[in-house]
């Protein structure tokens, strides 16, 4: 289903599908949904994990969107709604993630990829939304607010995901500012959205370095190579780099991630990568690196 003939598969008909059948079993008012059964809720989390492996895996140019009504259900029936416990690893055996991040990812991407520009007040609300999470793991000390019982590879899969959305929502405040600076009662187009063909900046930023930092540890390296979590994040990171060395890390670990575990969506990512990072190359002009070649001839 997620291997390189997944376009003709089709998966989206496959998850409208469950996503619809779990919608009547919740409008049920006569057998409604107990979450006192282990299977009700390991069956709602799997729809739910290949809903948002659909939404999430073309962020700048999605062709799925999770229902709205069937999100709103599930995380009330997963009593998922607030911040408090939801990092505890038991209580998403099949997500692997809390539910309200995928959330907040899956509604960056939609405004990522929205003909309107988004207002001031949201992204106000978006950004205290993810200094939140940025304060649960991204404590400097090392004092995250992790349950005590959290694996460090669950603890290093939260990071790099809330790191993702943290890159996403930059995207989102830069680009919104640029165009609505330029074009203020311009309607949003592929013309004036942001294109990750085009890096905004050369130097790293801060959320590429702290993602780096874990998967240059050898066991974070180890553990993640062989886990399907690691895909989104790396997509992102995978655009969000600029230098070769930076590119050489992003590829390495996806190449190792498919010769380990065979994924092809894995492989889709990697493809579609080096498609950015040529193309990205490709676009530098001739004159900058007619220069760069001269420079270095007057040093030497």
């Amino acid at each position: 289903m997620w291997g390189p003939p997944d376009e003709t598969l089709d998966a989206r008909k496959h998850v409208d599908g469950a996503m619809n059948l779990l919608k009547l079993r919740y409008e049920d008012t006569c057998s409604p949904m107990s979450m006192s059964r282990p299977l009700h809720r390991i069956n709602t989390e799997s729809v739910l994990y290949q809903a948002f492996l659909l939404a999430m895996r073309k962020p700048f140019a999605p062709n799925f969107h999770v229902d709205e009504q069937f999100l709103d259900r599930s995380e009330h029936v997963l009593n998922a709604r607030k911040l408090i416990d939801i990092l505890s690893e038991g209580d998403s055996p099949v997500l692997g993630l809390p539910l309200p991040l995928y959330r907040l990812i899956t509604d960056l991407i939609d405004v990522l990829n929205s003909p309107k520009h988004p207002t001031e007040a949201f992204l106000i609300r978006m950004r205290e939304e993810m200094e939140t999470w940025e304060g649960l793991v991204l404590v400097e000390d090392g004092g995250a607010s992790f349950p005590l019982s959290m694996t460090s590879f669950h603890k290093d899969a939260v990071t790099l995901f809330v790191l993702g959305a943290s890159l996403l929502l930059d995207y989102i405040a830069e680009f919104s500012l640029a165009n609505h600076t330029l074009w203020p009662q311009v309607p949003r187009t592929t013309q004036n959205s942001w294109n990750p063909l085009h890096p905004t900046r050369s130097a790293p930023r801060w959320q590429v370095q702290r993602a780096f930092e874990i998967l240059r540890r050898p066991a974070a390296y180890e553990t993640w190579t062989r886990c399907f979590l690691g895909a989104w994040p790396m997509l992102i990171l995978g655009y969000s780099v600029t230098s070769s060395e930076d590119i050489s890390l992003i590829r390495r670990v996806l190449t190792q991630m498919v010769e380990r575990m065979g994924y092809g969506e894995i492989q889709r990512i990697l493809d579609d990568l080096e498609g950015v990072w040529t193309k990205r190359t490709e676009d530098i002009p001739r004159e900058s690196v007619v220069m760069s070649a001269i420079e270095r001839t007057c040093a030497v």
